[in-house]
């Protein structure tokens, strides 16, 4: 098997605690992990606004999947632009 290269994660159930936090030795593996060179993902239905502060918990850039697909921001971007229409 070949060395990992990406980790995506759901948020809500999976990552997340019912009280919408990271636990320390789950935040100590992705930290360990993103050291190593591992893209962290955030796969979620969750709009990009509510799923950004997520990643202030871990200290690090992740990239996003959200609105169920419909949102996908690299590793790194700047905060996007959005306008409701």
């Amino acid at each position: 098997m070949g060395k990992l290269r990406m980790l995506a994660l759901d948020l809500d159930g999976t990552l997340l605690r019912e009280d919408k936090t990271i636990s320390q030795p789950t935040r100590d593996l992705l930290t360990a992990l993103y050291q190593a060179g591992v893209e962290i993902a955030f796969v979620t239905g969750r709009m990009y606004h509510y799923t950004a502060p997520i990643q202030e918990l871990l200290g690090f850039p992740v990239h996003y999947i959200c609105t169920d697909g419909a949102f996908f921001q690299p590793r790194g971007w700047e905060a996007p632009h959005l306008k409701t229409v």
